[in-house]
């Protein structure tokens, strides 16, 4: 079976024109309807190439950051025995520099225990749902993700200069805390950085708003 060859614009219209007046009624109801429903239909936003590429920046600024924190020491402890008054350790060289990436996994297990400096681990699963609304554009979202993260993380990890954590199975040691490390600020700085561009672009919503409906 051959293809008919398409109409050309003046031929369909010299066809619909030729209908009886019951058939243009209907043909001009049907185009009525499906124009009404292109305009009330939901328009997929399309982000533009220059502002995916910013984005993208920013967040691959930002993972690094993060990157860089769980491979960097991020909190300085002292190991004091665990019947010790004091928080300075007999012994000077008697400390710790957990790294960022044992931070992460002892969080887990401080969760389980119901330590209250664990709380600041919430923080890394607050800090993927920001890059991740992030990316969607949906700044609200990635701005008070990314508030929470820092806020919890800061306010979690520097409960521990108050209560001590064990430093071993057999409860001999604990570990008290000392200073908070470059790895703790960046891993902080991760989030924030996020945080602080989505705010910008909350910002600049209304005046992108007030531009176009000009």
């Amino acid at each position: 079976m051959q293809n008919e060859p398409m109409l050309t614009l003046d031929e369909l219209i010299a066809e619909a024109t030729a209908l009886p007046d019951a058939d243009k009624a209907i043909l001009i109801d049907k185009l009525t309807a499906s124009m009404d429903e292109q305009c009330t239909a939901p328009k997929t936003a399309t982000i533009p190439p220059a502002t995916l590429t910013k984005l993208r920046g920013f967040l691959v600024l930002s993972l690094f950051l993060y990157g860089i924190a769980l491979a960097l020491p991020c909190l300085l402890f002292n190991v004091v025995p665990t019947d010790s008054v004091g928080v300075s350790p007999s012994d000077p060289n008697d400390v710790y520099a957990m790294k960022g990436i044992e931070l992460t996994f002892f969080g887990i297990i401080g969760l389980l225990f119901l330590q209250i400096p664990a709380i600041g681990w919430f923080a890394n699963p607050l800090y993927w749902l920001c890059c991740i609304t992030f990316i969607m554009q949906r700044y609200r979202f990635s701005a008070i993700a990314g508030i929470a993260a820092v806020l919890i993380g800061f306010g979690g990890t520097f409960s521990a200069f108050w209560f001590k954590l064990p430093a071993d199975s057999g409860g001999v040691s604990e570990f008290t805390l000392n200073q908070l490390l470059l790895g703790f600020w960046l891993w902080l700085a991760a989030p924030g950085l996020i945080a602080l561009v989505s705010i910008i672009g909350l910002l600049k919503q209304p005046a992108r708003l007030s531009t176009r409906s000009d």
